[in-house]
């Protein structure tokens, strides 16, 4: 059923109400329906129901009937409802307020039963409470389908970018170790803390926010459930967001980085405690002191001694707009006495795979277990040519520059001539005007139309690609008036016309 001529419903009662008398079941289509706050359709037919993109959902109770739930950008829905009726009694006598939050009719109690087949959250502000939700569904029918988007089951809270670091917080801030978990972050001053949280790697610890959904001894429990998730059957199509689990047992950090990233690789799994590995993170740091990971390579401690990361000459590609990759380092400063590999005559480096390997015995100390490489740039130069046209098909170049990417370009000291020159009427010339992007406008018509095509290089930077420019020439009489591109007039005071009498002037 189609109710999309109702955009302004902010609540909907069907509870009590059935639709068919076959028992097939029926559905309903809100998605036109963003402000709606209440659905209640207890005790219905209801099959399935489609909600708004971003639907103010508070309060959402569904029959034992519901096969189909999809919800997006509910953020507004944050609050799982299992162990009661919801309903509360209000403040006069016999008014009844419903509660808030999302209930299922017998999904929790003494008896659970489920008829859901599908369940789709995504950015839910559930919490830990979808976490709650999908394990049940699946506890009671494990061929239901699952996507979660937009997880978040971790006391660790990502800062937004504008935050303020408080001193009387200071013991709530953590930063990932590298290992997934969680390590105290140090503060060193407000540039280094703003840089840390454009960079995604400054967390909140929040209590309140495991009190919330009484989370507690929750978490203990996702270990259990994603390991039976990767061994079982269960039809879990799309799991993204970030996981804490406060595990009391080690977790090796091999299982987690091949086994649960290779299965649900959209995930952040962190965990209380962790069996490190030996850790390669290869980063690409940009202008602003920002970075992106490139890669993460782990190597079990067993292993250390017959194997090595990968070779990043070879695994990595690195890219940077204006820019050249120079090779990798052990510092982020580029420092020659730092870089890995051997340069030609450019200054670019190379490495093949038996002198990384061979340079392990440099690097490694199997007391660190966290190694970070740096993907090195210089600034790219690009050629500018000035060239001549004649007007059909040659193009000759008259003059070669190189440009550092981001710098100002400059015309040439020259003044080039015309290759058209010697095809005009002896009282005709070409008069050089400037430099000009496209050949096509190389001979315009007038110096007005000219003017609509000559380039201030001074105001072009020196980016994205090389550049050929076009000098422009116009046609008129050598009597109009004199060309000064072609001579240097010099002023000499030092000459007498009695040495020179054939200057001498009436």
């Amino acid at each position: 059923m189609t109710l999309n001529s109702m955009p302004l419903l902010e609540e909907f009662c069907l509870s009590g109400v059935m639709a068919t008398s076959d028992g097939t079941g029926v559905t309903y289509d809100l998605s036109k329906s963003e402000k709606l706050r209440s659905f209640r359709a207890l005790r219905t037919d209801l099959t399935g129901i489609t909600f708004a993109e971003g639907v103010a959902l508070h309060t959402l109770y569904l029959p034992y009937s519901i096969k189909t739930l999809i919800l997006t950008e509910a953020k507004n829905l944050t609050k799982l409802l299992t162990t009661t009726y919801p309903v509360t009694k209000g403040e006069k006598m016999g008014e009844y307020i419903c509660a808030e939050g999302l209930y299922i009719e017998s999904l929790f109690g003494d008896s659970p039963m489920t008829q859901i087949d599908t369940l789709s959250l995504d950015n839910v502000a559930l919490g830990y409470d979808s976490y709650r939700l999908a394990k049940q569904i699946i506890d009671l029918n494990t061929a239901a389908k699952i996507t979660l988007r937009g997880i978040n089951w971790c006391p660790y809270q990502l800062l937004d970018e504008g935050s303020e670091y408080l001193e009387a917080e200071a013991a709530h801030y953590f930063v990932p170790d590298g290992h997934y978990g969680f390590a105290p972050y140090s503060y060193v001053d407000e540039h280094a803390w703003k840089l840390g949280i454009k960079n995604k790697e400054i967390y909140k610890y929040d209590a309140d926010y495991l009190a919330k959904y009484d989370a507690k001894n929750l978490i203990t429990n996702l270990d259990d459930f994603f390991e039976k998730l990767r061994e079982s059957t269960y039809r879990v199509n799309d799991l993204q967001g970030i996981v804490y689990i406060n595990n009391t047992t080690e977790v090796d950090e091999g299982y987690v980085r091949n086994t649960l990233l290779g299965v649900y690789p959209n995930m952040e799994f962190y965990f209380a405690k962790v069996n490190k590995a030996y850790s390669g993170i290869f980063k690409q740091v940009e202008d602003d002191g920002t970075y992106k990971q490139l890669g993460a390579q782990k190597i079990a401690p067993a292993d250390i001694d017959t194997e090595w990361f990968r070779n990043p000459y070879d695994e990595y590609k690195p890219k940077k707009l204006d820019y050249d990759f120079v090779g990798w380092c052990l510092s982020a400063d580029g420092a020659t006495k730092n870089m890995l590999g051997t340069a030609d005559e450019h200054g670019f480096y190379t490495m093949d795979d038996k002198a990384w390997n061979d340079a392990k015995a440099n690097i490694l100390n199997k007391e660190e277990f966290d190694y970070t490489f740096y993907a090195i740039f210089k600034v790219h130069t690009y050629n500018v040519k000035f060239c001549t046209y004649n007007g059909l098909n040659s193009i000759t170049e008259v003059a070669t520059t190189t440009v550092k990417a981001g710098n100002y370009l400059s015309a040439p000291n020259i003044t080039p001539l015309s290759p058209i020159e010697s095809n005009l009427e002896l009282t005709m010339r070409h008069r050089f005007l400037g430099w000009v992007k496209d050949k096509v406008n190389c001979y315009p018509a007038t110096e007005t139309a000219a003017a609509r095509y000559l380039l201030d290089l001074t105001k072009i930077r020196s980016e994205k690609e090389d550049r050929v420019f076009y000098a422009c020439f116009l046609k008129e009489s050598v009597y109009d008036k004199p060309d000064t591109n072609l001579f240097d007039f010099i002023y000499n005071d030092s000459l007498t016309f009695s040495e020179y009498p054939e200057l001498e002037k009436d």
